[in-house]
């Protein structure tokens, strides 16, 4: 029952965070501050304060292997139309120009290989 209490928490969270809005000026950096945060971390490593509850886990974008398996459609596609449930749909919430930063800034996050 406590899982049960948990995703639903976590999902009331996320329309709550999906719903907010963005201004069109909002650069991609607060944008993901606002928006992504929650789920997937201050530093993108998928350990938001929401992930222990997910499962599947959000992805690390802080690793290579994240960046060289994606290409950035993909990345669009997902963050447009949500992902299994988890992933939230922004394509009403964020303009395609907002979505293709946020890509642009999600590539900022990769550390690079070695590390």
């Amino acid at each position: 029952m406590q899982v049960v209490t948990r995703i639903v928490a976590v999902m009331v969270v996320l329309t709550l965070v999906a719903s907010a809005p963005v201004s069109a000026q909002t650069d991609a950096a607060t944008t993901y501050a606002q928006k992504c945060v929650m789920c997937h971390g201050k530093t993108g490593a998928g350990d938001g304060v929401a992930a222990a509850a997910l499962n599947p886990k959000p992805p690390d974008f802080t690793t290579a292997e994240f960046h060289k398996a994606r290409t950035d459609e993909a990345l669009i596609e997902v963050t447009t139309n949500g992902k299994s449930g988890m992933m939230p749909a922004y394509e009403s919430q964020l303009s395609a120009d907002e979505i293709k930063a946020i890509v642009a800034y999600l590539r900022t996050l990769s550390k690079p290989e070695g590390t």
